[in-house]
């Protein structure tokens, strides 16, 4: 392709064809089979250390490699693991970003004053209970103190004592 005549230099050839002369003079070199051994039975390694233990990183399988007598630094088993394309699994920043498919609950509180302790307090179906009707209009608490609320049954069912059904006044 190239050839060295004295009618066209080296320089204006490798300019016409558009390459580098360092890529013209370079040589391969030839490929080192013991090295190439020594790499894929460390990938193999690797390649066991991770589906056995999945959450290690480069740090921890290049010490469990040297306890095992292989000799391989971080810096080759992080190499050799992003070459195989494999990492370790373990939780990913921002977790506790909203999950935009779920329903924002409304805060149904809001421009409510209380006026005593414990007035607002909500229920599971997040109806204050303020909201309820009084048993004893006379008193100044929202409810008898008798009178509980148990979401065992239902969620606004009320339980008072000493009585047999349940919302009944005692």
């Amino acid at each position: 392709m190239i050839e060295r005549n004295k009618s066209l230099s080296v320089r204006r050839q490798c300019e016409l064809l558009g390459i580098n002369r360092s890529s013209l003079y370079y040589t391969p070199a030839k490929p080192n089979l013991e090295a190439l051994r020594r790499k894929e039975e460390l990938m193999r390694r690797i390649d066991f250390l991770h589906t056995t233990h999945p959450y290690m990183g480069a740090r921890k399988v290049a010490i469990m490699l040297q306890r095992e007598g292989y000799s391989a630094s971080r810096k080759i088993v992080r190499r050799l693991m992003e070459e195989m394309g494999i990492c370790a699994v373990y939780p990913r920043a921002n977790l506790s970003k909203r999950n935009f498919k779920e329903s924002i609950v409304p805060y149904l509180l809001r421009g409510v004053t209380p006026y005593f302790p414990n007035k607002e307090r909500t229920t599971p179906t997040a109806r204050p209970i303020s909201s309820l009707p009084r048993t004893s209009p006379s008193r100044h608490r929202s409810m008898p103190a008798s009178t509980t609320f148990s979401t065992r049954h239902s969620p606004m069912t009320m339980i008072t004592p000493f009585t047999d059904a349940p919302g009944e006044p005692a």
